[in-house]
This record gives structure tokens, C-alpha cells and sequence, in this order.
């Protein structure tokens, strides 16, 4: 099964990342990159965790959820021409989180995960198949694991976070309205744009 992905030294990272960012660098990467929030076009941004219930903030995300595995799978094919890379915090998850996710995915995505565990020792892989991309938005969307893709065609980088709301940064800004567009045809939107020339 090892096939979606295999794992790569930091090393071999940092020679094929183009646009520089993790999850920890999100505030110093928005001084470089042209970058904006991918999130729901059809809802209001305020609608967090605060306002429900956490079984309603759920159900709240997994009404949603389509559009964004929609769009990385666009995504994907789009750049499918070159490495996909993928940071995730994976060997970072605590025994109860593990089993909470090996409880809401499906059979075909519980064996990719755990292929993951076993075959991931560090926390950065090349994604060879969408399905492990999928598997991920849904971990993202659901708050359980968050990833950062790095799609290297052309050049985007999405940092999964919570509440639904995904900095995008992109290194071409004659890119930028291919992905505005792409975002659009899924109900999504990528809001509070800073353009970097």
C-alpha cells in the first residue's frame, strides 16, 4: 500500500519546496508569498466553535466537507505532473486521538492511515495518490490531524487549520486566479488576499 507515498529526508525537502511555509511559519511566510484564507463561500466567517456545540460544530464541518476534498483533488490533477509534497504532524498524535480517527474513516482509508503510522518516520512524504490527499482533508475538516500540502506545478501551498479556514499562499500571481477560479467552482472561497509581486 506504500504506493500513495514515501517518506523523504529533510534534506531532500528543502531541496524541492518552493514556497517555504509550515504551520509554524504561516506569519512570516504571509511577508513573501501572495496569500489569502480558502474557506466556505456561502457562510459567515464568524461561526466557530464558540457558537455550538461540539456535536453541531462536527455535523457543521461534515456538511462541508465535499467541497474541500473536492478541491484538493483538483488540485492534485492539476499538478499531478510533479512532486506533491506533504507535512504532517502525524507520529505527534496522542493514543485517543489515533483511535478517534481509526473510528470515523472508512475501511479503504483506515488501511492507507495505518500504512501511514507504520511507513512515516518523518513528518514529510510525496503524495504519488489522491486518495492520501482525500484521507488528509478529511482528517483537517474534521479537526482531528492537519497537514500542509505543497503542490510544486504549479506552485501553491495549503495549510490546513481549524475552523475550516486553510491559508493558501502561492508563489505566481499569474496563478492566483486559476486557483480563485478552482475555489469558486466548489463553493469555496480565498478571502483576505495580500498580493505580492
Amino acid at each position: 500500500m506504500t504506493t500513495s507515498f514515501s517518506p523523504i529526508t529533510d534534506k531532500v525537502y528543502q531541496a524541492l519546496i518552493k514556497i517555504d511555509v509550515t504551520c509554524n511559519t504561516i506569519e512570516e511566510a504571509k511577508r513573501v508569498y501572495t496569500h489569502g484564507i480558502l474557506s466556505i463561500a456561502d457562510c459567515s466567517s464568524n461561526q466557530t466553535t464558540d457558537d455550538a456545540d461540539k456535536s453541531m460544530f462536527e455535523s457543521y464541518n461534515l456538511a462541508y466537507e465535499e467541497r474541500f476534498v473536492s478541491f484538493i483533488k483538483k488540485v492534485f490533477e492539476m499538478n499531478s505532473d510533479k512532486t506533491v509534497l506533504v507535512e504532517t504532524n502525524i507520529q505527534e498524535l496522542d493514543n485517543v486521538t489515533l483511535m478517534r480517527i481509526l473510528t470515523i474513516l472508512d475501511y479503504r482509508d483506515k488501511l492507507l492511515f495505518l500504512d501511514m503510522i507504520r511507513n512515516t518516520v518523518k513528518s514529510t512524504f510525496v503524495a504519488r495518490d489522491v486518495k492520501i490527499l482525500e484521507m488528509l482533508m478529511k482528517l483537517a475538516t474534521r479537526n482531528l490531524l492537519f497537514s500542509t500540502f505543497h503542490f510544486l506545478s504549479k506552485e501553491v501551498t495549503i495549510c490546513c487549520q481549524p475552523d475550516l479556514t486553510f491559508p493558501i499562499f502561492i508563489s505566481d500571481f499569474e496563478m492566483l486566479e486559476t486557483y480563485l477560479e478552482i475555489a469558486s467552482s466548489y463553493n469555496l472561497k480565498i478571502s483576505d488576499l495580500q498580493i505580492k509581486y
